[in-house]
């Protein structure tokens, strides 16, 4: 069944509010431990790069090489490919706990690093966990499907509670930057790995169940390796599916104005002045996220694209160039008002590109798919960063973000001629 036969007899009728097997206090239990989860995953992925200055200060590392570090580490985004090709294997609730403890792990990691091959290693397993998006199939599996949008962005909003946890972090181990214990954001983010206790009540999604139970019946036959990593490209839907990869691409080679920004902004900034330009940013997202989650479910997922795509280059320039201005009022507002909105509307696409690349794609697939995203953004940040670190030495860390920026506008087009609009799309059902 294609996407548009399911849209087309999807109605009031046939359409369930939640997914067959599991019940509503279920469901609550497995929406409260995946905002625990990912309260984790944005503490664990936020903490590393709003300290990144002081590390650079004590290993005594240049941005250029700083660049280089980051690049290498994103490589470890390449693990995840094969993660995500397991999850269509062993199901998904193994993953749940390879990511949550993988949390853990990163965070105590950066308690104890020594020097720029320690960061490079800390940096190299958070790219491997964050880049997992296990709970985004998790998601867009158990979901009601009027509701996934709003699932995910809840869960997102939860989530950015760890960002605020770094905030609290910051000003108990950093203070005003005259003595910084930059070691002791890790501490918060070791409680990851009691926590992943929670996952023994988490069951196994039911698309996979029934996937399972097929895959079980007398004459099924499987899916060799090989033909499964190459599937998603031979499907009815591959345009949508490319559609979400180049979109990643673009994501990717952004990857600098993101991991490099505190190093940039932490130069302009006080630490006084740092902190609630970070508070601001993160009341922003939170509010983003609910506006992101509401406008996805009734607009549609292309539409946002479209506005969030249309805005990043304009912000960048405004932050980039505005906190350079001799004027502090000005150079202030630059920063507190474009940046924020910068990081909604990249957070923005970021959702939907991963809702998108589950919602495209049959249950037997979902993994693979993912699994293809992870391996697309983490090539290209590698590569973005690689680049950068020769676009500092030549122009300048800030500017080196504004050339890449740009090609966020090329997802205007790409939307429009290929992607399939998914907010309708029953996932249970879905098959090629």
């Amino acid at each position: 069944m294609t996407i548009t036969e399911i849209k087309s007899t999807v109605t009031a009728e046939t359409v369930s509010t939640e997914p067959l097997g599991k019940s509503k206090r279920y469901l609550r239990y497995l929406l409260f431990f995946l905002c625990i989860m990912e309260l984790f995953d944005t503490y664990a992925t936020s903490f590393p790069s709003t300290v990144l200055s002081y590390v650079q200060a004590d290993f005594n590392i240049t941005d250029a090489r700083m660049s280089i570090i980051l690049g290498i580490a994103q490589l470890g985004a390449v693990g995840a490919f094969f993660v995500q090709l397991a999850s269509d294997k062993v199901g998904r609730k193994p993953f749940l706990w390879v990511s949550m403890l993988g949390f853990g792990i990163v965070s105590l990691g950066f308690i104890f690093i020594q020097g720029a091959v320690g960061l490079t290693i800390v940096y190299f397993l958070l790219s491997l966990f964050y880049n997992s998006d296990i709970y985004t199939i998790v998601v867009a599996e158990e979901a009601p499907i009027k509701k996934r949008g709003k699932w995910t962005n809840n869960i997102m909003v939860i989530g950015i509670l760890g960002a605020f946890f770094v905030i609290i972090m910051r000003i108990i181990f950093i203070g005003d930057g005259s003595d910084p214990n930059w070691r002791g954001l890790g501490y918060f983010g070791v409680l990851a790995i009691p926590c992943a206790l929670l996952l023994f009540k988490v069951k196994e999604t039911e698309p996979y169940l029934k996937h399972k139970e097929e895959k079980a019946k007398p004459g099924y036959v499987p899916t060799p390796w090989k033909e499964q990593v190459l599937k998603p490209f031979k499907v009815e839907h591959t345009s949508s599916f490319i559609a979400v990869l180049l979109i990643t691409l673009i994501q990717g080679l952004n990857t600098s104005g993101r991991e490099m920004s505190q190093i940039y902004i932490n130069r302009y900034l006080t630490e006084s002045d740092y902190n609630i330009y970070s508070a601001i940013t993160l009341s922003f997202m939170v509010l983003g996220f609910f506006i992101t989650g509401f406008l996805s479910d009734k607009i549609g997922r292309r539409k946002l694209c479209y506005l969030y795509a249309g805005m990043m280059p304009f912000l960048k320039l405004i932050y980039v160039y505005g906190i350079r201005s001799n004027n502090h009022t000005i150079a202030i507002l630059s920063v507190f008002v474009a940046c924020p909105l910068s990081a909604v509307a990249g957070q923005g696409i970021l959702i939907m590109s991963r809702l998108l690349c589950v919602e495209t794609m049959p249950t037997d697939l979902r993994g693979t798919s993912t699994a293809w995203r992870a391996l697309v953004y983490a090539g290209t940040c590698a590569i973005a960063l690689f680049i950068n670190a020769g676009l500092i030495n030549w122009i300048g860390l800030g500017d080196s973000f504004i050339p890449p920026a740009f090609l966020y506008l090329l997802i205007i087009p790409i939307v429009y001629k290929y992607l399939k609009e998914t907010k309708d799309v029953d996932l249970v059902n879905f098959t090629e």
